[in-house]
């Protein structure tokens, strides 16, 4: 009897072991899932999830939740349409070491009480606001942080002096403002560093000693000088700003010209790819090159131009001369005749003129002669033209009695000769 009380007694011992063995989630753990799942309102997507104080997401094998033994070490649940806050029981997560909740519509501020042995935290695209906890300053295994396009603001706080390990920080498309922390300078690890549209001021020279690979501060209100130890980043965008100075692009691969398209195998045109930037669109050397041939087009084009406008005003004036010449000395009749009384008088040396100087003049309805060099009294080139015998001479003073002192009333035409007037004489001869 006393063995078989002994048999009995073991296994009620065995039975009141067995709900312990079988919790393979430690309780901290378990109760702050569960506040997670009640601050988002118990979505029906997380499958096998339980509110505070139930189930056993190691065992069970809740959606997002990664293990190792009784210890929860990773929870990821991106994308998954979550809404509501992360709670208050963050912190108990010890063994935690990943955390990506990004792509939800999670709000409010982002808890104080983090897990405190994270490496990697991912809480972008959501609805954070706030500003960044000081908590994450003791998170010192902390090697990525990623709050980018959220709503967070005012300064980020001197949160990196012990975030050695820091590798990747992205605070980009939020509203930080204010200047960048001196605690930046303690980043020794740091290789990326994201902060493009914000409201972030000041100077950048806090980053001009860390060893980053891609910095991107584009579209903010940083001013003053660009450091030239940036300048040495292979991805760098720091366009939208008020800089006094811009880095330089990084030098680009020319290739040398081609001998000849024939010589040449076809072989396909690879593109190469640089880092994406505002001040990346053209290479230095490709754009002064480009610019020159431009500006060498231009001069051939204006040279060429005026060269054609030259020859055509040319040709012109060459056709002009030669009609001209044709009609005043191939026909040897005077051009501007027109069978009147031509009298060439300059009148401004009149008063030169002896009242009975012999003036010739014709009177001839087609006069026929061929002009010739002569030089009147004034001893100014003039031209006369040989008349036949028959025609009749008048001197200056008869000439200005029949023409009245040369009036304008009796002035008919203008030609290449000088000028023609009607003369009417006393004796009625009228001259036109």
């Amino acid at each position: 009897m006393a063995a078989l009380a002994a048999a009995a007694a073991f296994a009620g011992l065995l039975l009141a072991l067995v709900p312990v063995v079988g919790a393979d989630t430690d309780a901290a753990g378990v109760a702050a899932l569960g506040d997670l799942y009640t601050s988002w309102n118990s979505p029906a997507q997380l499958v096998g999830w339980s509110a505070a104080g139930g189930g056993d997401p190691c065992g069970a094998a809740w959606m997002g939740v990664s293990c190792s033994g009784s210890a929860i070490t990773s929870i990821n649940l991106s994308g998954m349409g979550l809404n509501g806050t992360l709670g208050y029981l963050l912190s108990s997560l010890v063994a935690l070491t990943t955390m990506d909740l990004s792509n939800n519509s999670l709000h409010d501020v982002i808890p104080y009480q983090l897990p405190p042995n994270l490496i990697h935290l991912n809480l972008a695209r959501n609805n954070f606001s706030g500003n960044i906890p000081y908590s994450i300053s003791n998170i010192l295994s902390l090697g990525y942080l990623n709050v980018s396009h959220n709503s967070l603001f005012q300064e980020i706080g001197e949160l990196f002096g012990g975030l050695n390990s820091l590798s990747v920080l992205d605070l980009s498309f939020n509203n930080l403002s204010g200047n960048l922390p001196v605690s930046f300078v303690s980043l020794s690890n740091l290789s990326s560093l994201y902060m493009q549209n914000n409201q972030l001021s000041g100077t950048v020279s806090v980053l001009s000693n860390l060893s980053l690979t891609t910095l991107n501060i584009a579209n903010n209100n940083f001013s003053g000088l660009i450091p030239g130890e940036l300048s040495s980043i292979p991805d760098l965008s720091a366009g939208g700003n008020s800089f006094i100075n811009m880095p330089a692009s990084p030098p680009r691969i020319i290739m040398p010209p081609s001998q000849s398209p024939v010589a040449q195998p076809d072989r396909p045109q690879v593109p190469t790819t640089f880092p994406n930037g505002p001040e990346d669109d053209i290479p230095i050397e490709e754009g002064d090159k480009k610019q020159g041939r431009q500006t060498g087009l231009l001069v051939g084009l204006a040279v060429g131009s005026v060269a054609a406008a030259s020859c055509i005003l040319f040709a012109l004036v060459f056709c002009l001369h030669s009609v001209h010449k044709r009609k005043d000395g191939g026909t040897s009749e005077p051009k501007d005749f027109v069978g009147a009384l031509a009298v060439n008088i300059d009148r401004d040396s009149n008063t030169n003129i002896h009242q009975d100087s012999p003036v010739a003049a014709s009177v001839l309805p087609r006069p026929i002669g061929t002009p010739e060099r002569a030089y009147g009294v004034n001893s100014s080139p003039a031209k006369k033209i040989k008349v036949p015998g028959a025609a009749t001479s008048y001197t200056v003073a008869s000439l200005q009695v029949a023409t009245n002192s040369f009036c304008q009333d009796t002035l008919l035409g203008e030609g290449s000769l000088g000028r023609v007037y009607r003369a009417d004489f006393p004796n009625g001869k009228c001259l036109r």
